[in-house]
């Protein structure tokens, strides 16, 4: 999908527009940007680390930025995986070690 071009964005200028989309998305959670690690946490301990959604943003096609900011607040909005409570619904996930 290609939109009107984003200029690149500072760190906390992207975390901003990050908190934004989030919030037009529907969330209600408060969320608090943490510059120094650099990552969005919600009231309820949710985090989202933004290197990589930031490096990301900053490599794509100014055209192609807004998708990459709703992009994660998609992954927001999955929130944190469930962790199985038995090995049984775990099992499927795992996958063997090869040493070297």
């Amino acid at each position: 999908m290609h939109t009107q071009p984003m200029p690149p964005l500072t760190k906390d200028q992207f975390a901003q527009a990050l908190q934004e989309r989030i919030a037009q998305a529907g969330e209600t959670r408060p969320i608090q940007y943490e510059p120094n690690e650099f990552q969005l946490v919600s009231s309820d301990g949710q985090a989202l680390n933004l290197h990589n959604a930031y490096d990301e943003f900053q490599l794509a096609p100014p055209t192609e930025r807004a998708e990459i900011l709703h992009k994660y607040a998609r992954v927001w909005s999955l929130g944190p995986p469930e962790i199985p409570e038995t090995f049984a619904e775990a099992a499927h996930h795992l996958l063997p070690k090869i040493a070297d």
